[in-house]
């Protein structure tokens, strides 16, 4: 399932001529599941979690890029190793914080006194909940790799994009698109 090299893409998943368009899907970005950009990305990347991904349909399957340190990376993936494809509407990840009672009494101290401060500070109780991640629609790619296990490629996109990212999914993977 890994390739690097564009000669070896070209082998394993076939080229593109010269006057056909590409057919893409470029409102993706990478989010883990395909094990040679995850050991790029453990590394660091400027981006942080938000990588932008390309995915182009090639002949015998789909070549999938992210640009890592000025340099573009390419992974392939043959439609035969392709299990299924599907997408999925939002769902948020949240976490449960601490609320700081000093900080909050030192803020109701400075505008309001000693009431402010002890209004302040019985605002600080308890815990707070934050959105920690929340992609909008998650695109996921199951697919079997190199030592035949079944693996995830998950992908995430804006809500807004909803339309398009559908559309683009059914350009390049056609019936493997779940519904």
């Amino acid at each position: 399932m890994t390739v690097i090299s564009e000669n070896e893409l070209n082998k394993a998943i076939g080229k593109n001529g010269f006057f056909v368009p590409k057919t893409s899907l470029l409102c993706t970005q990478y989010a883990g599941g395909i094990g040679f950009f995850d050991s790029l990305i453990e590394a660091k990347s400027i981006m942080g979690n938000a990588i932008p991904t390309n995915i182009y349909l090639r002949p015998s399957g789909v070549e999938i890029s992210i640009m890592h340190r000025f340099k573009l990376q390419k992974v392939g993936i043959s439609f035969n190793d392709i299990v299924s494809v599907h997408i999925e509407d939002k769902e948020t990840i949240t976490q449960f914080k601490e609320k700081s009672v000093i900080g909050r009494a030192l803020i109701g101290g400075l505008l309001l006194g000693p009431i402010g401060a002890i209004i302040g500070g019985m605002t600080g109780i308890g815990k707070k909940e934050v959105v920690v991640f929340e992609p909008d629609l998650v695109m996921t790619i199951t697919y079997i790799d190199d030592k035949a296990a079944e693996k995830v490629a998950v992908f995430t996109a804006d809500y807004g994009k909803k339309s398009k990212l559908y559309n683009d999914a059914k350009a390049v993977f056609g019936s493997r698109l779940q519904p």
